[in-house]
């Protein structure tokens, strides 16, 4: 989980990100995807970057291993850190307000997590979104 990192994402597009899992704060949560997470994680995989549909065949056997302590949606699907590859990278409009990152994620060729965190601080990525509610994010790096 990363979501407390999330000032590093105004550069991760094209970057593996690297974050110890000492430094992660997770709560272990064995069970299966919710029909909302499942549904979000295969659009994510659908409309993200190209090489995201090779995982696809990954959203049967899903589980969740974990999820963030801080409150926010974020799940992962695997126990192992490392280099982390973005697979599909969107926003969306929180219901009380504030701009909410959502992305779908592997490490080490394995679908590992939904990651959802705050772009403007306002509101922690505290809800699935409806894929209908879901914009391309692009920074500007100018």
């Amino acid at each position: 989980m990363v979501c407390q990192f999330s000032g590093i994402f105004l550069w991760h597009r094209k970057l593996l990100i690297e974050v110890p899992k000492s430094t992660s704060r997770e709560i272990e949560e064995y069970r299966e995807l919710t029909d909302e997470e499942l549904r979000l994680v295969r659009w994510l995989l659908e409309n993200g970057e190209p090489s995201a549909r090779r995982y696809l065949d990954h959203l049967e056997d899903l589980r969740v291993v974990s999820k963030c302590a801080c409150g926010c949606a974020s799940i992962n699907f695997v126990e192992e850190s490392g280099g982390m590859k973005i697979l599909g990278d969107f926003k969306f409009t929180h219901r009380a307000g504030g701009q909410i990152g959502v992305f779908a994620f592997a490490v080490n060729d394995s679908l590992a997590g939904l990651e959802l965190w705050s772009i403007d601080g306002v509101n922690d990525g505290d809800e699935i979104p409806d894929p209908d509610q879901l914009e391309p994010l692009h920074f500007n790096r100018s």
